[in-house]
C-alpha cells in the first residue's frame, strides 16, 4: 500500500500490514503488526471522524483495540509502510 493510503475508505473486516522497524541492543528488528478494521466513519465533538481496529502486535502476541481519528492516521503513513492485505 502506499503512503496515499486514506482512513475513509477503510471498511469493517479490511486487514491493513503495518511494517516498521525498532532499535535493540542487537541492533536493528522488523516489526510487522496487522489492523483489522471494526468500524469506520464515527464521529466525536472533539477530533472528528476517527476508525476502530484490532492491532495484533507481532513482537509481544498481544492484541489491542485502538481508535485512530482520520487526521492522526497521517503521523502513521509516514512512519509505516503499508499494505492492504484484505477487502471485504
Amino acid at each position: 500500500m502506499t503512503r496515499d493510503l486514506n482512513a475513509a475508505n477503510l471498511k469493517p473486516g479490511d486487514v491493513l500490514t503495518a511494517h516498521d522497524h525498532f532499535k535493540t541492543i542487537n541492533g536493528i528488528a522488523p516489526m510487522t503488526n496487522k489492523w483489522i478494521v471494526l468500524t469506520n466513519n464515527l464521529e466525536d465533538d472533539y477530533m472528528g471522524k476517527y476508525v476502530e481496529v484490532y492491532v495484533l502486535y507481532s513482537s509481544s502476541l498481544s492484541v489491542e483495540k485502538y481508535s485512530f481519528y482520520y487526521n492522526a492516521f497521517e503521523k502513521y503513513q509516514q512512519k509505516l509502510v503499508w499494505r492492504l492485505e484484505h477487502v471485504s
